[in-house]
């Protein structure tokens, strides 16, 4: 079985090479395509006509299995949430490491990699703006997820498209609170209130 998680382009040809190999492909939909103005036409046709030489398609959410039906794949498309585990976390000083000051703060946790950092140049000038440059921690990419979840009073995601977010479910099993943009599949994890 080749098992494919990726973009439009890569799905076409592994699907295409699957099937010339005689192998089952098993396609796992993470988030909703994005199609470039000057490919849209052709590869959201290969990637539709392409779906249908596939064993199964997997989506991450209902959101993402409604916007790959409406783009025009088959409707035997079925939703396998994502899932985390529920082991706890601890903090173990974790605030004490990024607590800068007293009071409250926000901390940015991730490394800016589809805009080569521009984007958190711009989130630095608009703190020093506001004044609040002393209140925000840019902690930058960790490999210590859990326990910056486990640190968190809050987790707020504000984003503008995802698929079903992995953390917030992360957060969630910690017993975090979460804010968060109804985009995706979030509204099927979080409720209003």
């Amino acid at each position: 079985v080749l098992h494919t998680h990726t973009l439009a382009g890569a799905n076409v040809t592994s699907r295409v090479a699957a099937r010339l190999a005689g192998v089952p492909v098993v396609s796992h939909l993470h988030i909703a395509n994005s199609f470039r103005p000057s490919t849209r036409f052709a590869l959201r046709r290969l990637d539709n006509w392409t779906a249908r030489l596939a064993a199964a398609l997997v989506a991450v959410s209902e959101d993402t299995r409604r916007a790959y039906v409406e783009q025009g794949y088959p409707t035997r498309m079925r939703v396998v949430h994502n899932g985390v585990e529920t082991a706890s976390a601890s903090a173990n000083g974790l605030r004490e490491e990024l607590a800068k000051v007293d009071g409250a703060r926000a901390i940015l946790v991730g490394a800016d990699l589809e805009h080569r950092g521009a984007y958190e140049r711009e989130l630095r000038q608009r703190a020093e703006e506001l004044g609040v440059a002393e209140r925000v921690v840019f902690a930058g990419a960790r490999d210590d997820a859990a326990r910056v979840l486990a640190a968190a009073d809050v987790v707020a995601l504000p984003s503008w498209t995802e698929g079903l977010p992995m953390v917030v479910l992360e957060a969630m099993a910690l017993g975090r609170a979460v804010v968060a943009t109804p985009v995706g599949g979030t509204p099927e994890l979080l409720e209003d209130g």
